[in-house]
């Protein structure tokens, strides 16, 4: 079964990918370079992985740690874009997908959180 989120994710790592070979042709910091492709990464392996949460604890965490992941990725983004490395464009563009996954990861923690509490009452 197809998700939206794990496609999205799956492009949002493959499009930062493709921003740091950009960076490294411009000579930026290879180690923040190597910093932003891991919370990249992150971010799409632990939404795959709270597929096989088991529990909706273990679930809520790991979409957590991709939400928090994906913070970190806009976190660089926005130093790279301030410091000239990358274009207000492909800065914007990057972020709207970043914000789009932010959107979409609270959204499903909102969710498992709810039905968390209504089997606690239960």
């Amino acid at each position: 079964m197809k998700s939206i989120l794990r496609e999205k994710s799956k492009l949002f790592a493959q499009e930062i990918w493709a921003l740091s070979e950009l960076l490294k042709l411009r000579k930026a910091n290879y180690s923040m370079i190597d910093q932003l492709l891991r919370a990249a990464s992150s971010v799409g392996a632990n939404i795959h992985e709270a597929r096989y949460a088991c529990s909706t604890k273990d679930f809520i965490l790991k979409m957590s740690i991709a939400q928090k992941e994906c913070s970190e990725v806009e976190y660089w983004l926005e130093l790279f874009y301030d410091s000239d490395f990358i274009s207000k464009e492909h800065y914007r563009d990057l972020r709207s997908l970043a914000s789009e996954l932010q959107r979409m990861l609270f959204a499903s923690i909102r969710t498992a959180r709810s039905k968390q509490s209504s089997q606690t009452l239960h």
